[in-house]
């Protein structure tokens, strides 16, 4: 594994994108985290034994991680997307599998049509409809831009760390990464995209997918749109299932690879 940051011009803005990279072979593995997070999430892929035949590449996306923070990069969904195919342009690998959690799920299907190396799509309870945005990303695009960057933002921060839950504790290391206007600016697109119906649609476009869901997460709301789709439950886990369980998690997505 190699840490190999990548340079990018983005209209006429010169960002520098982190990249933690394993090249062993055609078939490349792409990592998408979600709000607030880092490539820190899937730290354990490169550890795991059932991927080792398999390309790796996790990144940050700009305003979080260790990737670059800009005040004209406007941090909507589509952006981030764009930012997604050029780092799969830049690795030029011939067969592409994105597994994307959460708000990386919606990025990874803007980007996906725009991605013809794209041979299947591991999504990991990736926004698809509006009941996906009301956890966090809701509760932070109804507060101003300067409310939620003065107070909002160390607020959520804070609560984060009180919790008791390891998931939320190592959540709250990353968003203190994260540029608040990045967050912000995030959420507020993350909910209009879900609220859209679009992300549902890109999914259920892309031939070779499957959803993957935590044991311990409610989405009922998603078996009839999703009733002809592949899915996996990882067990006893919740929404960060590749720190819950990364043992069964990264076996499932083994599995998966393997089929396609």
């Amino acid at each position: 594994m190699e840490h190999i940051p990548i340079c990018l011009d983005y209209a006429g803005d010169e960002l520098t994108v982190a990249t933690r990279q394993r090249r062993t072979s055609d078939e490349l593995i792409l990592f998408v985290h979600g709000l607030g997070c880092s490539q820190e999430s899937f730290t354990k892929a490169f550890e795991a034994p059932e991927l080792h035949d398999f390309s790796i590449c996790t990144f940050d996306f700009i305003g979080f991680g260790d990737s670059d923070q800009s005040h004209q990069f406007s941090y909507d969904l589509q952006a981030q997307a764009d930012i997604l195919i050029q780092v799969v342009r830049n690795i030029n690998a011939k067969r592409l599998h994105v597994v994307a959690h959460s708000m990386g799920g919606a990025i990874g299907l803007l980007a996906a049509q725009h991605l013809p190396q794209l041979c299947s799509f591991f999504n990991v309870e990736g926004n698809l409809v509006s009941q996906d945005a009301g956890l966090v990303s809701r509760q932070v695009a109804e507060q101003t831009e300067q409310s939620f960057i003065e107070s909002g933002f160390d607020e959520f921060v804070h609560k984060l760390k009180t919790s008791k839950k390891p998931d939320l504790l190592t959540w709250a290391v990353w968003c203190q990464q994260s540029d608040p206007k990045a967050f912000y600016q995030s959420a507020r697109s993350l909910v209009h995209w879900s609220d859209s119906g679009e992300l549902l649609k890109l999914f259920q476009s892309i031939t070779r997918k499957t959803y993957v869901q935590g044991e311990k997460t409610e989405c009922s709301y998603l078996d009839s749109p999703l009733q002809k789709i592949k899915k996996y439950s990882i067990p006893e886990a919740g929404h960060f299932m590749m720190m819950d369980n990364p043992r069964d998690f990264y076996k499932s997505l083994a599995d998966w690879l393997q089929s396609q």
